[in-house]
């Protein structure tokens, strides 16, 4: 009987740190470290890429990211590819060293270089100790989730890309690639995830850039989709492209995150966002977004460079004016660059 006692006591003990715990996830957009980066970072260190961004990297209890192409110096490069990606295998060294705990890459590049590639990536990664998500040597590998630890807290991500349904890039059977996003199975694919871990984080490539920068009902139909399983947060990348952020049943849609490191292609998108959600008694709580410059034409620099005055004001009007039309409700901090999102959860229990 006591041990009986002290197994309930230690149990409830357990649960009640978990959920007085406080912690941040810090999130970026695409990654791709190409050759002017590598040239760079032979030149200078593994950090320098990250800019002016290094400090927030770091702060995250947990730092997610997703890399473009493969991260290896082997492979056949894919023929029928106009663009092909890699990075070199320092780009691994620097994402540890900056942070990063989990890489998503369930993308439309990760086979760009072929099987050789992405077996080459995943073995980069995992020397470096960062989890890989979204993609892997098997159907089975590509849709597992990488689960990390924050205290007494269990975080599983589930990475998809959501090209069209019978590209070469997905993974299937024995077949390499990326994981395929089936809207029937993710309410199961969730419910998994949730079996070994307290709170599920997912993240959607959704293909290729649209005309304009609102969500498509399909990316609607799916983040919701995803939330209404069991999700806690959903985040979403778009090719090049930013998109606003909704609060969907107290839980952040962020539908795209764009660019935060790409080379010269940073030209497309000038601006880079940083987002950290925080969470309070195991539910977001609030969302930063910091912005960054990332495209520095005149001095040839596409780092992460931080914003100041008006350069700030202006970035924040800009992911402010795509949140409008997805109902979110914006707060500015006065003196900083940082744009703060409550969520109705979050508000309510303010009140009280």
């Amino acid at each position: 009987m006591k041990t009986q006692i002290i197994i309930i006591l230690t149990i409830l003990i357990l649960s009640i740190n978990a959920y007085s715990q406080e912690f941040s996830i810090v999130l970026v957009g695409d990654m791709m470290f190409g050759t002017e980066i590598a040239r760079f970072v032979n030149r200078e260190c593994s950090l320098a890429p990250f800019g002016d961004a290094v400090e927030l990297l770091e702060s995250g209890d947990v730092t997610f990211g997703s890399v473009e192409g493969a991260i290896t110096t082997r492979g056949q490069r894919a023929e029928d590819e106009e663009y092909t990606f890699r990075s070199r295998p320092s780009a691994a060294r620097g994402l540890a060293n900056v942070g990063f705990d989990v890489i998503s890459l369930a993308n439309p590049h990760i086979l760009d270089y072929g099987s050789q590639g992405l077996a080459d990536t995943l073995e980069f990664l995992a020397w470096y100790g960062i989890k890989p998500v979204g993609a892997g040597m098997n159907w089975i590998e590509a849709k597992k989730p990488a689960i990390l630890q924050v205290g007494d807290i269990k975080i599983a991500f589930i990475a998809y890309y959501r090209g069209g349904q019978f590209d070469e890039i997905f993974a299937k059977g024995n077949k390499p690639g990326a994981a395929f996003p089936a809207i029937g199975e993710l309410e199961n694919d969730v419910a998994k995830a949730k079996e070994n871990a307290d709170l599920v984080i997912v993240s959607m490539h959704w293909g290729f850039k649209l005309e304009n920068s609102e969500p498509t009902s399909r990316q609607v139909l799916y983040a919701h989709k995803l939330i209404d399983a069991g999700a806690d947060a959903v985040i979403g990348q778009r090719l090049h492209q930013l998109q606003g952020i909704e609060i969907y049943k107290g839980k952040p849609i962020i539908y795209s995150l764009g660019d935060f490191i790409y080379g010269t292609y940073a030209k497309k998108l000038p601006l880079a966002f940083v987002v950290k959600v925080k969470f309070s008694e195991m539910k977001p709580s609030y969302v930063e977004i910091i912005p960054f410059a990332n495209s520095d034409t005149k001095n040839q620099d596409y780092f992460p460079r931080t914003l100041k005055d008006e350069a700030a004001i202006k970035a924040l009007d800009t992911i402010a004016e795509l949140c409008i039309p997805l109902g979110t409700d914006i707060q500015m901090e006065d003196s900083t660059v940082i744009i703060k999102i409550v969520s109705e959860q979050s508000t309510k229990e303010n009140a009280k």
